[in-house]
């Protein structure tokens, strides 16, 4: 965008109308982008390279009043919340796939 990016273009209609719903559609699959585009007040957020099908309920979906993140994109989020706050007892219960990795490891039950 000549002027501003997505996510300054996202704030400043925000700003103006706190009840839109904003969808962003883009190429960057970095998780900073979409923490930004996020804050900025985005409802929701997939790639480009979805498939129309895909983009249409995606709109549909965030004129409805929903959140929408391009799929794989939550896990990912999650991981990397978990990442951020470090190794504490609130971390250890936000990792349940590495438990059931971990479980099924030991044969199901065992001790780790």
């Amino acid at each position: 965008m000549p002027r501003l990016d997505g996510i300054a273009a996202t704030r400043k209609l925000i700003e103006n109308d706190p009840a839109l719903r904003i969808l962003i559609v883009t190429t960057f699959d970095a998780d900073q982008y979409v923490f930004e585009a996020l804050r900025a007040g985005a409802s929701g957020f997939i790639l480009k390279d979805s498939s129309p099908e895909q983009l249409v309920v995606a709109v549909r979906l965030i004129a409805a009043g929903n959140a929408l993140l391009a799929p794989a994109r939550p896990r990912r989020l999650i991981e990397a919340q978990v990442r951020q706050r470090g190794d504490g007892p609130d971390a250890r219960r936000a990792r349940p796939f590495q438990t059931r990795r971990a479980l099924s490891c030991t044969g199901g039950g065992g001790r780790l």
